[in-house]
């Protein structure tokens, strides 16, 4: 019952949000993230989509469908699944963790080109205990193509999060905080410098031999970012 209300308070604020686009202009995060790559031309033709964590598809996925080519959609409930089908017809979707198919090579394709990582806020979640967008990495690297582009969350304030989310340990995320972002003290991750963060992104795509070309973020509150990160790979041969 919690899930079928949670699905219909989603899609009155999608049918609201939409409304609000075609009358006032309202922007999401993800519509002003598509139209920044739109501006400086770097949106991808055609655009092979993969969105890791889809949950029922009126989120952030709904903004940017109509611009795909194809779509894949994972979700690993099978209520969320169902409905994600429904309101995303388009997508492929497909029922599963996401971050298992990503490192078992389960994904349907190993040419994406704009992957969507729209992950929790909180940590930590998932039977592997996983934490944001850290477990896609560096396996997700191999299955995206040699042009790609990766919008994630990202946060910049842990401790708002934890104050509104009080069962959250703060002491254990900040260790895998400081275990992805390779930092040693506490204050670097809880409250981090984003060019500090982009340089650490930089160094993770450089062991998978890509590059960084471009990289921007978009605000979707004081605790949490969009991080938008342009890659190209620097040899001509696709791993399989």
């Amino acid at each position: 019952m919690k899930k079928l209300l949670a699905i219909v308070k989603a899609f009155i604020k999608r049918k609201i949000i939409d409304f609000l686009r075609k009358v006032s202009g309202l922007k999401t995060s993800m519509d002003i993230v598509v139209l920044t790559l739109q501006v400086c031309k770097l949106l991808p033709k055609p655009l092979i989509a993969l969105e890791v964590f889809g949950k029922h598809g009126l989120g952030v996925t709904r903004d940017y469908a109509h611009l795909c080519d194809y779509l894949e959609l994972w979700e690993i409930d099978t209520i969320y699944a169902k409905f994600a089908r429904k309101f995303l017809p388009e997508a492929v979707v497909k029922i599963g963790d996401s971050i298992d198919a990503v490192k078992t090579g389960k994904l349907l394709r190993n040419d994406y080109n704009f992957i969507v990582i729209d992950n929790p806020i909180v940590s930590f979640f998932g039977s592997g205990n996983y934490c944001e967008h850290f477990d896609l990495f560096p396996a997700l690297l191999k299955r995206i193509a040699d042009k790609s582009i990766l919008i994630m969350n990202v946060v910049v304030d842990m401790k708002a999060i934890v104050n509104n989310f009080p069962y959250i340990s703060l002491k254990n995320w900040t260790i895998r905080r400081k275990e992805f972002y390779q930092k040693n003290e506490d204050k670097e991750v809880i409250e981090p410098n984003v060019e500090t963060m982009i340089n650490l992104y930089k160094k993770i795509v450089s062991e998978e031999d890509f590059t960084i070309t471009n990289a921007f973020l978009v605000p979707r509150d004081t605790c949490m970012v969009v991080l938008v990160i342009v890659l190209k790979r620097n040899s001509k041969e696709h791993p399989v």
